[in-house]
C-alpha cells in the first residue's frame, strides 16, 4: 500500500517477501491432526531439553502459562513476530534461539502477525504447533494472526473490483473457518487471535464503512461463542488531512462486542508527540473501562522513505525509555513491542545495542543477554 495513504504497515508491506511453506487449505483432515499431535508430543520434550540447554539450565516449568505473573507496565510485555521467507530455512535450534531472545527480553506474549499472506504463503498446521511448543516450553503465550488478505488496503481505496461490504464479509467467513479448522486453540501456549487488519480513522471515517468493520467483527465473535479465546486488532492515527478522530471508529466499532484493541504508538514515524494525538482515544477506552494494548514501536524511520523503502532503523534508546514511560501513564493491559525481531535483536549491530541496552537499563545487570549469547553457543553443539 502507498505511503500517502498509511503511516506504516505492521504487516510490513515493504518489497521483503512474505513466506512460508503449507496446508493447500485451512482444515486438516483428522488423520493430518493426529499425526502431529503424536509427533508434537515426541518433539515436545526434544524442545523442551534443547531450551533448557539454550537457557543455560534455567529451569523451564511445565506449567500453564497463565500463571506467569505480568511484568511491571514500564518494560515491555511481549513483541509482534513476523515470519519472512528466509525464514523457511530455519532449523529448530535457530527457532528456539528467537523463543530464547523474547524470554530472556521477558516478553512473555508474542504475537504472531498472521499465518498466511493471501495466496502467497500459508504456515503449516505443524509449522505453527512446533513454534508453540518451543514457546510453551520457555512460558512464552503466543496469540495466532488470522490469514491477511494482501487486497485489504486497494479495497479500502477502491482501487479492487471487489467492493468493501463483500470483501469483508469474504475475510469474515474465511477468518471464521480458520478459527474452527486449525488446532491451536488448544494447544497450552495458546493466548488468543489476532485480526491482522489494521485501522486507522481515514481508512474508515464513513459510518456506512463502519458498519461492514463491525459486522465482521461479530462474525468472528459468534464463532468464538461466549467464552471465547481474547479477539485482539490494531489501531493507528491516520495523519492524512480530513482524517478525523479515532474515536470517531472505535465509539462505534467497540459496541459491536469483546474487541480487544492494540494501540499503536506510531512513535517510529511521528515522534513522542503522536501520544498527544491519542489522547481522546485513550480517554475514550478509559471511559469504557475497555482492556487494550499498546504497541511500543521500537524502529525509526529515516528521512527518505518509500512504498519500496521504508528506511527502518533501531531506535535509540533514550527515545524507547520515554516511550515506556508515556505508555506507563496511559496504563495498557500489556505493551508490546513492533518489534524485537528485528529491532532489538538478531544480525544488525544496532538491534543488538537497543537490546542490550535494554536490559541493562530495564531488567537490570543482573539479568544480561550476554548469559543468553553464550548458552547459544552451548545449543549449536547439539
Amino acid at each position: 500500500m502507498p505511503c500517502q495513504m498509511r503511516r506504516i504497515p505492521l504487516q510490513g508491506s515493504d518489497a521483503r517477501t512474505h513466506i512460508s511453506a503449507g496446508n493447500d487449505g485451512y482444515r486438516s483432515s483428522p488423520e493430518t491432526q493426529n499425526a502431529i499431535r503424536m509427533k508434537k508430543t515426541t518433539q515436545f520434550f526434544t524442545r523442551r531439553t534443547a531450551l533448557y540447554v539454550l537457557l543455560g539450565g534455567a529451569a523451564i516449568p511445565l506449567v500453564s502459562s497463565a500463571l506467569i505473573p505480568g511484568p511491571a507496565p514500564t518494560r515491555l510485555d511481549g513483541s509482534f513476530l513476523q515470519i519472512w521467507k528466509d525464514d523457511l530455512k530455519l532449523s529448530q535450534t535457530q527457532w528456539a534461539e528467537k523463543v530464547a531472545t523474547l524470554r530472556a527480553l521477558q516478553c512473555h506474549d508474542v504475537v504472531l502477525q498472521w499465518t498466511s499472506f493471501g495466496d502467497e504463503y500459508r504456515m503449516s498446521d505443524e509449522s505453527v504447533l512446533a513454534f508453540m511448543d518451543l514457546a510453551y516450553a520457555a512460558g512464552l503465550r503466543v496469540t495466532v494472526g488470522l490469514p491477511y488478505d494482501h487486497r485489504y488496503w486497494k479495497v479500502l481505496m477502491g482501487q479492487e473490483q471487489i467492493g468493501l461490504a463483500p470483501f469483508m464479509s469474504e475475510m469474515a467467513e474465511a477468518g471464521a473457518r480458520f478459527i474452527s479448522n486449525t488446532p491451536y486453540s488448544s494447544h497450552p501456549a495458546f493466548a488468543g487471535w489476532y485480526v491482522p487488519y489494521e485501522i486507522d480513522q481515514y481508512s474508515w471515517r464513513k459510518a456506512e464503512d463502519r458498519t461492514h468493520l463491525k459486522n465482521y467483527l461479530l462474525r468472528l465473535r459468534d464463532t468464538l461463542g461466549t467464552k471465547g479465546a481474547p479477539l485482539s486488532i490494531s489501531t493507528f492515527f491516520s495523519q492524512l488531512e480530513g482524517a478525523g478522530y479515532l474515536t470517531d471508529v472505535w465509539s462505534d466499532v467497540l459496541d459491536a462486542g469483546a474487541i480487544r484493541l492494540m494501540v499503536q504508538d506510531g512513535v517510529g514515524v511521528y515522534g513522542m508527540v503522536n501520544y498527544e494525538r491519542l489522547a481522546p482515544l485513550f480517554a475514550l477506552l478509559k471511559q469504557r473501562n475497555a482492556t487494550f494494548d499498546l504497541v511500543l514501536e521500537v524502529f525509526t524511520q529515516l528521512p527518505g522513505a518509500t512504498a519500496e523503502d521504508l528506511r527502518l532503523v533501531p531506535a535509540q534508546f533514550e527515545r524507547v525509555q520515554a516511550q515506556l514511560e508515556a505508555a506507563a501513564r496511559v496504563a495498557p493491559a500489556r505493551i508490546l513491542a513492533f518489534a524485537v525481531y528485528p529491532y532489538m535483536a538478531g544480525a544488525d549491530p544496532k538491534a543488538q545495542a537497543l537490546g542490550a541496552a535494554y536490559d541493562r537499563a530495564v531488567l537490570g545487570p543482573s539479568h544480561a543477554m550476554s548469559f543468553a549469547g553464550r548458552a547459544l553457543d552451548k545449543l549449536r553443539d547439539i
